[in-house]
């Protein structure tokens, strides 16, 4: 004769699991927190040095920008043209 053996599955989940799974909550959550908090931290120094940085060249092309514009508007209209007609030792050697 066979002998037939019934398996029961339970689907209730005792206090003792719960507790566990709970205290294994929060210690995944404490063990995270400093992890996450010092990725916040590194990440704003890196942008706070980058703003730094850029704020510094964006001085420095206002600076040059003002520099130059303060010389060009010292220029006249004569100092702009180039003249490009040859002179007369020019002219007497393309005759020849």
């Amino acid at each position: 004769m066979t002998q037939r053996r019934m398996y029961y599955k339970s689907t209730n989940i005792s206090p003792l699991t719960l507790i566990g799974l709970g205290l294994l909550a929060v210690a995944a959550f404490f063990v995270a927190l400093p992890l996450f908090l010092g990725a916040v931290v590194v990440f704003s120094i890196a942008a706070f040095y980058m703003a730094w940085r850029v704020r510094k060249v964006m001085r420095q092309f206002e600076k040059e920008y003002a520099r130059r514009s303060e010389a060009d508007s010292n220029l006249d209209a004569s100092s702009l043209i180039i003249d490009v007609t040859p002179n007369q030792t020019e002219q007497g050697k393309d005759r020849q």
